[in-house]
Formats: structure tokens, sequence, C-alpha cells
């Protein structure tokens, strides 16, 4: 027999409705489940299970928002690769970030439903608005102090651009701050110190040490100084020549210094004259500043010839001084064939470590790397708050988003003193009946058990005290026939030794003389050798 092609439709669609009413059932139950109410109370109480139900959404709802908070968080945020060297964001981020904070999120999101779900069944059986109010006020509390952590997350990634704007502007001002305090802090201080320190040392290394000087090479300074100082005017003059010969160029007055009359002139070729006669002062000013510079060394070369161990021992010491002293495997210090302390070749150490070490944090402190680097979640809360300070518009918008998310996490504690505000409902007549009715059962069931237990004990007793009459019987008939029995081990024993000591009597008549009747040993005991009772 076939089945028709209406009948198999039929049953398909009977199928699938079957299927779509269990699973619905099943949702429905774990949304009133999610909402705080007790499945055996709520089938009684069938009329209250839309409640739970909707509230079991909004709380699906409120640990929707918590994850998605989380998630922007931990991605924007928290879960950052940085580059090592920098310390910047990298500009390739891993995907293991995307899903890491996913399944961190998710977990928030669980753990904010499992918070909230306990807010509400705390609830339960709360009737009337000032009862209702006075249970809910601190988990109202609890419950924004998680809006406001879960709303702050969720407020930045909307307003991100904006916030990745201030948070810009905001490294520039602590920069900015910093190069300040950089410029008076004090790396600053310690740098000029070393560079002070490092001319004194590096002026013994070129002139040697202070105090060695002569005639020569006192006249050879000055005349050095006179041939720097012409050289600069020298410069300063063709300066001034060049400047004027390039006004007349384009007609220009320099301030009455040149005719103003454009062309290559007579004021012109004039002045081209006065530049070139300029070069001439300039090049001839530079060979005397070379020929005094040439006798000036000449002469401290005299003069450090003329104290040649007391320069070159200044002069040793002024070098470990910038460069610090060669060291061994061992960190000792390497010394030549005179005992004297070898300079480091790559000066690692000394004056010159130092200065680099201190430019290189001065110049971190300038450029703020550590600063320009960070754009935490600190860093975007300031800007956001920075954002809000510069308009009523800003400051509503972020504040009524703010708001939207911490209302969302408030939702199912308000709903929850709504429901309270109505009064006793069904559910919560019903749960108490049933929460009555399992506690006169649990007190029935404990009284039977006490008494059932007082009748083992009762039991346990007489049994112990008829065990114990019982062995205190036996224990003095045992007594009595241990003590007949004895009675006629030692009747046995007397007669026994009476009739030995007779025999011996018979059969030993008594010598004269002798007082002892019986020749018969007797023990300690009075009775016959060998005889026991």
């Amino acid at each position: 027999m076939t089945v028709s092609p209406i009948r198999k439709v039929r049953s398909a669609v009977s199928r699938i409705f079957n299927f779509l009413s269990i699973l619905v059932s099943q949702i429905s139950n774990f949304l009133s489940i999610l909402g705080g109410a007790d499945p055996d109370v709520l089938k009684h109480a069938r009329s209250e299970r839309n409640t739970f139900i909707g509230l079991g959404l909004v709380m699906l709802g409120t640990a929707f928002v918590a994850a998605l908070s989380m998630m922007f968080a931990l991605r924007n945020a928290v879960l950052v690769v940085v580059d090592p060297q920098t310390g910047a964001a990298a500009a390739s981020q891993p995907g293991s970030r995307l899903a890491a904070s996913i399944v961190l999120g998710l977990l928030w999101g669980a753990l904010i439903l499992v918070l909230d779900r306990a807010l509400i069944k705390t609830m339960q059986g709360i009737a009337g608005w000032w009862r209702a109010a006075k249970y809910a006020f601190p988990r109202i509390v609890l419950a924004l102090f998680i809006g406001v952590v879960v709303s702050t997350p969720i407020t930045l990634q909307i307003f991100h651009s904006e916030v990745s704007a201030e948070v810009k502007a905001y490294q520039d001002d602590l920069i900015r701050d910093s190069r300040e305090a950089a410029e008076n802090g004090s790396t600053k201080k310690d740098l000029t110190a070393v560079d002070q320190q490092i001319e004194a040392q590096q002026k013994i290394v070129n002139e040697g040490p202070a105090g060695l000087t002569s005639p020569e090479l006192e006249q050879a300074k000055t005349e050095y100084a006179a041939a720097e100082a012409k050289l600069k005017s020298a410069k300063e003059a063709r300066e001034q020549a060049e400047e004027v010969y390039i006004c007349e160029q384009h007609g220009q007055s320099c301030g009455g210094r040149a005719s103003g009359v454009p062309g290559n002139g007579p004021a012109a070729i004039k002045r081209g004259e006065e530049l070139t006669h300029a070069d001439g002062d300039v090049t001839n000013a530079e060979t005397e500043k070379q020929k005094a510079q040439d006798n000036l060394t000449a002469a401290q070369d005299a003069v450090r010839e003329a104290n040649k161990e007391k320069t070159e021992q200044a002069v040793r010491e002024a070098n470990i001084a910038l460069c610090g002293s060669q060291k061994d495997s061992q960190g000792k210090a390497v010394k030549d064939d005179k005992g004297h302390e070898v300079k480091d070749p790559g000066c690692q150490g000394g004056l010159i470590a130092e200065r680099d070490r201190l430019s290189a944090q001065l110049e971190a402190e300038k450029n703020g790397d550590l600063i320009r680097n960070s754009s935490g979640l600190l860093f975007q809360i300031i800007a956001l708050h920075r954002l809000g300070s510069k308009g009523w518009t800003p400051y509503l918008s972020q504040k009524f988003v703010a708001g939207l998310f911490i209302s969302i996490e408030l939702l199912p504690v308000i709903i929850k003193v709504f429901i309270a505000a109505k009064g006793v409902t069904q559910y919560d007549r019903i749960a108490r009946k049933l929460q009555d009715d399992e506690y006169d059962r649990v007190e029935t069931t404990t009284d039977r058990d006490q008494e059932q237990r007082n009748r083992e004990t009762r039991r346990e007793k007489a049994i112990r005290d008829d065990m114990l009459d019982r062995e205190i019987e036996l224990g003095r008939i045992a007594n009595a026939h241990v003590a007949k029995e004895m009675e006629e081990i030692l009747k046995r024993a007397l007669s026994e030794w009476s009739s030995q000591v007779k025999n011996t009597a018979a059969a030993s008549p008594a010598q004269p003389g002798s007082n002892r009747p019986s020749t018969a040993r007797s023990t300690s005991n009075g009775l016959p050798d060998g005889s026991k009772i």
C-alpha cells in the first residue's frame, strides 16, 4: 500500500512542528530557570511562566553586552602585542588575539550572568515597595558598579576615532611637559657636570696638565687668540659685504647701505670688489690662524717634552678617567710593563660612557618614548574624560551612551523590584507552600529517625546489660567450681601424705637415743617430699 504525497508532507510538517515545539519548550524552560524560577514551583504556577521567561531574556541581554564589552577591552587595549624595541603596538597582530578576546569575553559574560541571577534569586519572595526597595538597594549598588565597568569599553569603542585623536593630543601634552621637565631635571644637571669633567680631562690630554707653561707658550696662546679674533672679524665683514652685494644685485637698499638700483652697475661692481677684498682678508686671517695654531702646537710640544714624565702621567690618568681602564677576563685592570693601568680602547667605561648613558636617558625623556607608545585602557579613559570636558555636546553624548548600558545592567534588578511591588505573587505563595511542606516532611522524617535511633540505643543498652549479668554469673560459677576442685586435691594430698608417714614408721623402728620419730623427709609446706596440692 503506497502512501500518498499529501500524507507524506503532512507527516513531515508534523514532525517539524513537534521538533520546534520541543525546542521552544526547552528554550522556555532554560530562560525561566535563568530568570530565577524553580522548575518544581513553576509547574504549579504556569501563569508566572512568561514573567520569568522575560526576565531571563533581559539577563541574557545584559550578559551579552558584558561579553561584548570585555571583548572590545581585551582586543583594543589589553591583549595588544607590542614591539619590544619601541614599546608601540606591533604593525601586525596575531589572529589568536581575536580568539582569546572572544573566549575571555564569553567567560566574563557568563560571570556577569551568574552574578545577575544571584542578585535576582536573593530577592525571591519579597513583596511591597518599601520592603523591595530595602532589599534591592545593596543589589542596585552592586549592579551599578558592574554597569560602569561594563559600559566603559563599549563607550570607548563607539567613540573610537575621537578617543584615538584625543589620546594623541594627550600624549603630545605629556611629552611637552616631559621635555620641559627634562631640561630642568636631574639628568640634565648630571649630564652638564659630566660634560664639564670630560672637557677638563680632554684639555689635559690635548694641552697637558695645568700649570705647565713657558714664555713661548704664553706668547703662542696670545697670538693664536689674536688670530682667531681677526678671523672672526674678517668673516663678519665678509658676511656684511656679501649681504650688501646681493642687495645691489636685486635693487634693494638694505637699510641705506646699498643704492637700491638693480643690475650690475657701478655700485654693484664696487660692492663686488669689496666682497673680493673681504674674501682675501678671510683667507689671510685663516692662514694667520693656522700659523698661530702651528706655533701653539709646537710650544705645547716643547713644554710637554720638558715635562715629559709629569705630562705622560697626567695624560694617562686623564685617558683612564675618560674611557676607563681595560679589564682582563677575570675583571682585573690590565697594566703595562711599568705597572701603569691601560685605558680601555673601546671607551666602554669612564666619563664618556657615563655621558652616553645620560645623553640617551635625556633624549628618551625629551622624546617621551614611553608616553608615545602608551595607548592602553587608562589612556583611553583619560582621553574620553578630556573629550567630555570640551563642551556640553561631547559630555552629554558620552554620558547618555554610558547611561544606556548602565541601565541595561540595572534592568534585571529594577524589573524584579517592580514585580515585588505588586505584592505576593502566585509563584511566591506556591513556593512558600512547597517549602513549608518540605520542612514538615523533613521535620517528620527527622523525628521518626530520632525515635528509631533512640529505640536502637535502648536495645543495644539492654543487650549490653544482659551480657554483663551473664558474664558475672558465669564468673561466679567458675570460681565455685575451682574452689571445689582445689578442696578435693588438698584432701587427696593430705591422705597420701598420712599414708606415707605411717608406712615409713612401720618399716623403720625408732633407735634408742634418737629424737626423730621418722626418717621421712618433709618439705617446707609440711607435706611429704614430692606431694603437691
